[in-house]
């Protein structure tokens, strides 16, 4: 029989991505049900500010929330055309007053397309250090002039967050089921070093929910009490996951 919202509260769900993303996730969790608990893996840090401005005619390219955080630091302009790779990019956007946002719903390729469609004439992309796939070259290809502007980085934490670790102290005595949501492969390969180095008895316990087949590969051969994957790369999906899950635990 699958479980009603009320059975979901007594999952412990961590929610690991940045501090600065954490709010919607949070939240969206407590309305689904469960009982989510903050676990950052990574912390978000601007990079260097850029040596200038994205061009006035340029639209602009975010492919995470923490893009649209960091570039939303660094100006008071709101009135930039803004292309968002997915729902909570765009809706982060959207809530620190960006006007004109579209939004590709999907993955770097789905941002592509939507941009060739709406065939600007040069597209800057906001980004951290680190990204999947390369959105520059898809366009330059297409014809578009592009470019990308590094805005800022995610460093790993150096211990697991408290919420977590006395989380893990409870596994013994608590048989309430925990379940952890990994949205970025570097933050799943901080999650296993981190469990491996001092929590690797709690490893068959947590059901794990991963963003991605991508951030589920860098799990390698471990054996977790489940291992799910979402459909589609968004929030939504995510939990829909999450849910399936515990539906079946």
């Amino acid at each position: 029989m699958a479980q009603t919202a009320h059975s979901f509260s007594e999952w412990m769900v961590w929610v690991t991505r940045t501090d600065s993303a954490q709010h919607g996730s949070l939240d969206a969790l407590k309305a689904a049900g469960f009982t989510p608990l903050s676990a950052p893996l990574l912390r978000l840090k601007a990079a260097s500010t850029p040596d200038k401005a994205p061009p006035d005619m340029a639209a602009l390219a975010l492919t995470s929330p923490n893009g649209a955080r960091a570039f939303a630091a660094l100006t008071d302009r709101r009135d930039w055309q803004i292309f968002a790779v997915g729902e909570a990019t765009a809706n982060m956007a959207e809530r620190l007053g960006f006007v004109d946002v579209s939004c590709a719903y999907g993955t770097v390729d789905d941002l592509a397309a939507l941009i060739i469609k709406s065939k600007p004439d040069q597209i800057v992309h906001l980004s951290g250090v680190h990204i999947a796939g390369d959105l520059v070259d898809a366009l330059t290809q297409a014809g578009i002039k592009a470019q990308r502007t590094i805005i800022y980085a995610t460093h790993p934490v150096e211990t697991l967050p408290q919420a977590a670790q006395q989380a893990l102290s409870c596994l013994e005595a608590d048989s309430s089921p925990q379940a952890v949501l990994l949205y970025s492969p570097k933050g799943a390969l901080r999650f296993v070093s981190l469990m491996q180095e001092a929590y690797s008895f709690a490893l068959a316990h947590l059901h794990i929910v991963s963003l991605s087949p991508a951030i589920d590969a860098v799990l390698g051969d471990i054996s977790f009490a489940s291992r799910n994957i979402a459909v589609k790369p968004d929030e939504p999906s995510l939990i829909a996951a999450l849910e399936l899950a515990a539906s079946k635990a």
